[in-house]
Formats: structure tokens, sequence, C-alpha cells
């Protein structure tokens, strides 16, 4: 888990030194727009393990969490290409200190993430309704029947209203929600899922006043409106590895495997450009996983697994088709995946997938990913980090 903190921080880092030669400002003096703000966010821990219920060090029920966030983030000039195209999106890092209110049970985590969000409806000229989501690592967790690393993955979602007090000053309020887990990197791994509000107050170092584009979101760009069908359609090629434990049935045992197992793939997607922030299309995936199929298990004495046995590479690949959707944001870009395997075989089969990818522009054809694999729609499988390419 040390490796993966080292990886996702550096993929963090690495987005944020790019966001200068991506401006492409007209007045390169001035092409970003700091903001610095401050969160608070009481939650309701979702209690769905005993852990939670009352069985843990602490003796008591773990149902509540607050957490404090300092973050710096910010947004593109009206005087830049992205400014004038994505008006009202911000991203940036954050940090926070979270409190279960049972330190001897889970810790008092802290939390390192990349955030990203835009207004995205006026309800009113001091009133806008936005999204934003969170990404990034959580260090500090006790280990525990929840969880078997110090180290976690932290996922996040908000529907922020935004109250504009002037040109530099506003006020958020939220409906959150926020994952924390190990990706499967190592049982066991329950984690925790968080549910509740967020107040926030930021102040932009600069003034900044653009109206938010509302329902503009769904109508097409000026500078792709006279583009022809092939102009608009772009094709990216992705390749991503990873890792995680495994855990099997077989010979009428459970057994779990707490070692890396690798696997990596490649993704061919071609996806049609609605306009400069929708797209949509279609990926050819396929994944090799080391962990699949695996048989025969052998324990000695005391019941513990001491090997067991690989099949070959074509039991351990499989081959899907995946329809996809993406939200351009600047140089950041959301893309969402459901697809079918059309070659998976043995006691691993799986019919049903879903990918979310996060994906980093570092030029305008060269980007890093890291993103989750779901298969049937439900059970985890891996985390994914990869690099791309669009043309």
């Amino acid at each position: 888990m040390r490796k993966v903190c080292y990886i996702i921080t550096t993929l963090l880092l690495t987005l944020l030194s790019c966001v200068d030669t991506m401006a492409m400002c007209d007045n390169p003096k001035k092409p970003l727009i700091h903001i610095l703000s401050a969160e608070i966010r009481p939650s309701y821990n979702i209690p769905n393990h005993f852990y939670y219920r009352g069985d843990n060090p602490s003796g008591k029920r773990i149902d509540s969490t607050a957490s404090l966030h300092l973050r710096y983030g910010f947004t593109f000039s009206g005087d830049t290409k992205l400014g004038k195209l994505f008006p009202t999106a911000y991203q940036g890092l954050g940090v926070a200190a979270y409190s279960f209110f049972a330190h001897d049970s889970l810790g008092t985590p802290i939390a390192l993430y990349l955030y990203q969000g835009a207004e995205i409806l006026s309800l009113k000229s001091w009133l806008t309704i936005g999204y934003e989501y969170n990404l990034g690592v959580s260090f500090g967790w006790k280990i525990s029947p929840l969880g078997a690393t110090r180290c976690n993955y932290m996922v996040g979602v908000a529907v922020p209203l935004v109250w504009h007090i002037n040109n530099r000053c506003k006020i958020t309020t939220a409906i959150d929600y926020t994952h924390f887990s190990n990706g499967d990197t190592a049982f066991s791994n329950h984690g925790a899922n968080t549910i509740g509000a967020r107040i926030g107050f930021s102040y932009s170092l600069s003034d900044r006043y653009d109206r938010p584009p509302g329902m503009d979101y769904l109508r097409g760009s000026e500078h792709i409106a006279n583009q022809s069908f092939s102009e608009r359609l772009t094709w990216d090629i992705l390749l991503f590895g990873g890792w995680r434990a495994d855990r099997f049935t077989a010979n009428n045992g459970f057994f779990v495997i707490n070692k890396p197992f690798v696997n990596g793939g490649m993704a061919i997607s071609p996806l049609y450009h609605l306009n400069h922030y929708f797209s949509i299309g279609a990926s050819l995936d396929t994944l090799i996983d080391s962990s699949l199929n695996i048989y025969d298990p052998v324990k000695d004495e005391d019941g513990r697994l001491v090997s067991y046995s690989t099949p070959s590479l074509w039991e351990q690949t499989t081959i899907g088709a995946s329809l996809r959707g993406e939200l351009q944001m600047a140089f950041l870009a959301v893309n969402l995946g459901a697809g079918v395997n059309l070659h998976s075989i043995g006691y691993d089969k799986v019919r049903l997938y879903m990918q979310f990818l996060l994906k980093g522009f570092i030029t305008k054809n060269l980007y890093l990913c890291i993103g989750y694999r779901l298969n049937d729609t439900k059970y985890t499988h891996s985390v994914m980090y990869g690099i791309g390419t669009r043309f």
C-alpha cells in the first residue's frame, strides 16, 4: 500500500505541474485564478459490519464521523482557451483530518486528495448548483477486521449548492458521500462508507465573475459545431496494470491468498464528441489476470495454504466490449463504462463488468489514468493504473 500511495501522490502532483502548459493563455502572466478554501463535513458512518456495531476495542457503536478540510484550487482565467471552454470548472488538492470518535478502533486518518467540480446551473444570480468528486489516499487507519491496511483509497462525490457573496467569496453547502477501502489489495476489505453534509468557505485571490452557463452544457459548442463526424471522432488507446489479493473456493474450502496477483490489459476506445463536455463511444477491453482460475490448493497441518496451481494464459484472459460515456473538464476527464465479456472461461467466469476511470491529460494527446473495475456490476476486482494516448 505504500507503493500505492506513492503512485497516486505522484499522479496528483504531475497533473498539477502540467496545468500552465495546458492553459493556452492569451495573457501568460495570469493564466490561473487561485482559490483557498476550508470545509467541515459531519457525516453518518453506515454501520454495515459487526465491528461498527460495537464489537471493537472502543466497545461502542461507530456510526458518526467528522472531518476538517483545507484546500487549494484553481480555475482558468477568462483570457485562456480553457477558461472560455470551461468557465465554472475548478480543480485542486485537498488535505483532510477524519475522526470517527473511536481512535482505538479505527485510528484518526489523514487524507490527501484531488478534487474537481463545476457549477452547472444557476438557480439565482447569486445561487448555483453543481457537482464535485474527490479521489485520493488516506493514511493512519488501524488494522482491524474491517481492513488489513493502514493506507486506503478515498473516493467521494457531492452535489454542492454555492452561495456567491461577492466576486471573491463563496459559501458552499453540499450533500456528500465518501467511500474508503484498500481496493482489494489485501483482505479483509470492508472499508467505510459515510454520507452527510458539508459546509465550506472559499476565497479567490483575484476577482472572478463568470455566470454559470447553465443548460448550455447540453448544447453543442462553437468550436466543434461545424466539424464533420470524422473530425468529432477520436481514438483512445489505454495500457493499464495493477494488482490485487485473491480469495477462492475449492475442494470444499474457502481460501484467502494475501499476496499481490498482478494484472494488466489494454482498452481501445473510439469516442464521438457531442460537444466539448460530453463524449460517447465503445471500447474493446482485454485483461490478463494472474489470479483467475487458480486451483488445487494445498494446506499444511495447521490449515494454512502453502501452494496452488496456475492455469494457462488463455484461461486467465478476458476479452470484452463495453459502452462508454465521458465527461471532460479542462485537463481532467471522467470515463464510465459497462460491458460484456465475449471471452471468459473457468470457475472465475465473469459476464458483466464496469469500469470507472479518471484521466489526467499531460498534453492534448497523452494522459495518465487511475480507475477501478467491478465484476458483475457489484464485485470489486482491482484498481487500474495506466497511461494512454488520444488521436
